[in-house]
């Protein structure tokens, strides 16, 4: 792990919006990524900053985001996962493989799928 990916914490715009986290909140950190990478723990940092409650009243931000990141572990791992290239390329060849499983006017052997059309008729199944 290199020294500033374990510091991922430590960004001007993470402290102006957290704080500085405490000795054992930065281990917490350091541990929180080693376990799940930064992708994974940047996902994480989002989904707590758009938290319902919000962060207004919230005095000890980083002991709260530690708090509810295993909560949040699930989600960010699953948002980080459908963002790779690779599960997109996955999901058109799924959807391609589908429409010319049932025929009809969007498949069309040989020619590409127009997307847009793919979408809307994906809807409606």
């Amino acid at each position: 792990m290199a020294e500033e990916e374990g510091r991922w914490f430590a960004t001007k715009d993470k402290t102006a919006t957290m704080g500085k986290p405490t000795k054992s909140e930065e281990a917490e950190l350091r541990s929180l990524y080693s376990e799940n990478g930064l992708a994974v723990v940047e996902e994480v940092y989002r989904l707590f900053l758009e938290r319902p409650r919000g962060l207004d009243g919230l005095t000890q931000r980083w002991a709260w985001f530690l708090n509810e990141a295993p909560d949040r572990l699930a989600s960010a791992k699953e948002n980080v996962r459908k963002a790779s290239p690779e599960y997109k390329a996955e999901e058109k060849r799924r959807q391609a493989a589908y429409v010319d499983s049932l025929g009809g006017p969007l498949a069309q052997p040989g020619k590409p799928v127009n997307e847009g059309a793919l979408e809307e008729f994906l809807k409606t199944k």
